[in-house]
């Protein structure tokens, strides 16, 4: 890790994100991280939570993730209770709201039709409930096993920016900002997308349907 930071700090125009599943990795990271620009920890659980002290220490940002101890969230509310509990420590520590990055967890909406509006209900929850905080997490997720990845990706990432979220963990080149936000709302192809995304076709049958006819 301390060799890889020292690579990408040379050409990184912007601070780097730190991933580990070891948290010792992630504070040798941060140990090894001396530009002047604020680095990011990707990311504090409930499972680690002893990671918080470092990412005080570094003045670091942090994408704080909305799982529990041992496993996933179920719902919006159980989300919101995990990152409760979570943000309260935080903030005891030193953490100021404005440096989260909350990630509500995105699951594949092939998996279950109530994944997406889980994470835009917790989306629109989280910004309700604190503020201060950024919205984050892994758009493309939602579009696992799907035909036409790029159009769920857009279409979610609209309903997510409308539920409240600020920032995602993208591929840049693949969702372009500027095509999301001048997305045509009005169209047969957003409308199917939105409605498999809201919960309003199971297993995905209408939009596969419409995949097959060629109408998306």
């Amino acid at each position: 890790m301390r060799w890889l930071v020292d690579i990408v700090k040379e050409y990184a125009k912007i601070p780097v994100s730190i991933d580990s599943s070891n948290p010792e990795i992630i504070k040798a990271g941060l140990d090894q991280y001396d530009n002047h620009m604020r680095p990011m920890v990707n990311s504090l659980s409930l499972e680690r939570k002893d990671l918080v002290e470092a990412i005080v220490e570094f003045d670091a940002q942090v994408v704080v993730s909305a799982a529990s101890e041992s496993s996933m969230p179920e719902d919006s509310n159980e989300r919101i209770e995990n990152l409760k509990n979570l943000i309260d420590y935080s903030t005891s520590k030193g953490l100021l709201l404005k440096d989260l990055f909350i990630d509500p967890l995105i699951f594949p909406i092939s998996v279950s039709s109530s994944y997406g509006t889980d994470a835009l209900e917790a989306i629109s929850k989280i910004k309700n409930e604190w503020p201060e905080v950024n919205i984050t997490g892994g758009m493309s997720n939602v579009s696992f096993g799907l035909p036409k990845r790029r159009l769920v990706n857009d279409v979610f990432i609209s309903l997510a920016i409308d539920a409240g979220a600020n920032s995602g963990i993208i591929n840049p080149v693949e969702s372009k900002i500027d095509r999301i936000l001048s997305i045509d709302k009005n169209s047969e192809a957003f409308s199917i997308t939105k409605d498999m995304l809201e919960g309003r076709d199971e297993f995905c049958v209408n939009y596969l349907s419409a995949f097959r006819e060629k109408r998306i």
